[in-house]
């Protein structure tokens, strides 16, 4: 508790039975003000609630990271099938796009071949 002292002027005016009823209204309003205040106690507790729940939150958000990694990295690889199985795929149809050309070209050298037979045919 803090030690207040009372100035001689004011303690001349007021008297003793006035210092001491003003000393007494001080420390009342000193106690009422400190019954807010947190105390050291109060605040140890809230630390240890606080690391408490911070610990908590960050076992369970640890748990949800790796449950959602797990899920992701799944994906991932299910992805990458994906895109294999369409690189297979593609690749297929170019092969039977290449084969066609081929055929469109062959069929164009075979009827010109036809067609160039038959004008020699027809002109002697």
């Amino acid at each position: 508790m803090t030690v207040i002292t009372i100035p001689r002027p004011l303690r001349e005016k007021l008297g003793d039975d006035g210092t001491d009823a003003f000393i007494e209204v001080i420390n009342k309003i000193d106690i009422e003000s400190k019954k807010g205040l947190a105390t050291e106690a109060g605040l140890l507790l809230v630390e240890t609630r606080l690391t408490s729940e911070i610990a908590r939150l960050d076992e369970k958000f640890s748990g949800e990271i790796a449950k959602l990694d797990e899920k992701l990295s799944g994906e991932i690889a299910s992805l990458k099938t994906n895109v294999s199985e369409l690189k297979y795929d593609v690749e297929k149809i170019n092969d039977r796009i290449t084969d066609v050309i081929k055929w469109v070209a062959a069929m164009l050298v075979a009827q010109a071949a036809v067609i160039a037979a038959i004008v020699r045919l027809l002109s002697h």
